[in-house]
């Protein structure tokens, strides 16, 4: 058997990317609207089936819920990861970390960081910027509660 060598395309490699990114934004916004209809049992049917055992497919998801400021759901993502045998990593708990910051719920984020170091995944570099860009983008009185 003869192999055909395919030439790169970089158009259909664009095309690929695009549909990849608004695949998961449409995951983000039907995990983002069950969550808020029918609470978690509603959104952790949808996240069954939406593959995240693979790692950066997660963090995606995480990141998308941030980008739309969907803290409580991001939050519920991560917890129904941990429910299903998938073990949140650094880069999960940094996107959790800044959205709950620029919601301003930063009791919820201390707790977090607690539970990254107890999980073994202390904060890196990722998360503290994630914090600090976080408390750059919330409100002042939250501010003032994060450096007590």
């Amino acid at each position: 058997r003869s192999k055909i060598k395919t030439k790169y395309n970089p158009h259909r490699e664009r095309e690929q990317k695009e549909l990849r990114r608004r695949e998961m934004e449409e995951l983000v916004d039907k995990v983002a609207s069950r969550w808020y209809e029918g609470g978690a049992m509603m959104a952790g049917k949808v996240l069954a089936h939406a593959n995240l055992r693979d790692p950066k497919r997660l963090t995606k998801l995480l990141a998308g819920l941030a980008r739309k400021r969907k803290a409580d759901v991001a939050e519920a993502v991560v917890d129904w990861a941990k429910r299903t045998g998938i073990t949140p990593n650094v880069f999960h708990y940094s996107s959790l970390v800044g959205t709950l910051g620029r919601a301003g719920h930063w009791s919820r984020v201390s707790l977090r960081l607690e539970e990254m170091r107890q999980a073994g995944s202390p904060p890196s570099t990722v998360t503290f910027n994630s914090l600090l860009h976080a408390c750059a983008l919330s409100p002042e009185d939250h501010q003032a509660s994060a450096q007590r």
